[in-house]
């Protein structure tokens, strides 16, 4: 049991966050580069569409040859049938070793919580500890390969997106380009708001997870007392605020991707 505990990665509370984040990614680094492989590899596929299609149009319909039509089709749906084939394919491979991560950090985290003092089960409520190793480890496995994932391959997929306009036409490229720096600025102040709802929408899921928590298992004496109404109607509390914490993030992340996406199509 000692040399067991030796192994496994340590909290945060027992060396740096991220450094202990790391100790549950660096084993499957190798699934995860073939993941982020084929993703970048199905983005090249996607953004080769619109050059077949430039191609289709100048080489095929205006100089009228239908055998250069008759290949560009061909060759579209073969990139179509690929980037389909390639998804698939990186779907099944992230979702498994992403799974395991996640499971891993949950382990982690249960067999922490097994060395703690019976004053701090007193302090916290069951509820929420059932909370946070639902959702709050489901978050910190998302932040720990999604956002690496999806930051490298945004990085890559905007570089060749940029690349593509350019080779298409400079002066429409740069005129797209002209919102992009209010766009960062309003990403960056957008981000607070979006920490906060989240935040708010977490705890009123842990409230939610108390509850029923300590509710269920006391069911007779709710019946013995007679407090059935006053619990359901702590219920239906509850659920209110959820849903209004749940409507205001939405509304917050509508506003974040509406606003540049409405920018992005003003200045092209």
């Amino acid at each position: 049991m000692a040399d067991d505990r030796e192994e496994r990665p340590l909290l945060p509370m027992e060396r740096p966050a991220l450094r202990w984040l790391g100790g549950f990614v660096r084993p499957y680094r190798g699934r995860l580069a073939a993941v982020l492989s084929l993703s970048l590899l199905s983005t090249c596929l996607a953004l080769g569409q619109p050059y077949l299609t430039k191609l289709l149009i100048d080489r095929g319909l205006l100089a009228r040859r239908m055998d250069a039509v008759l290949v560009l089709c061909a060759a579209m749906l073969a990139v179509a049938l690929a980037a389909t084939a390639l998804g698939g394919l990186n779907r099944m491979l992230y979702i498994g070793v992403s799974g395991r991560i996640l499971f891993a950090v949950r382990e982690a985290v249960y067999r922490h919580l097994m060395t703690l003092a019976p004053t701090f089960y007193a302090r916290i409520s069951g509820g929420d500890l059932m909370a946070r190793l639902d959702g709050d480890v489901a978050e910190i496995q998302r932040f720990c390969v999604d956002s690496l994932l999806a930051g490298i391959n945004g990085v890559v997929a905007l570089a060749a997106t940029l690349a593509l306009l350019v080779s298409l036409n400079w002066r429409l490229s740069a005129l797209a380009l002209v919102l992009l720096p209010a766009e960062v600025l309003f990403l960056r102040a957008m981000r607070p708001r979006v920490e906060l709802h989240t935040r708010r929408l977490r705890e009123r899921a842990s409230e939610l997870g108390a509850f029923f928590f300590e509710t269920i298992p006391a069911v007779k004496f709710v019946q013995s007392v007679g407090a059935e109404q006053r619990e359901a109607s702590r219920l239906h509390a509850l659920n209110d605020a959820y849903l209004t914490d749940l409507l205001r993030l939405q509304l917050v992340n509508f506003a974040t991707g509406a606003v540049p996406n409405l920018m992005t199509s003003l200045s092209g």
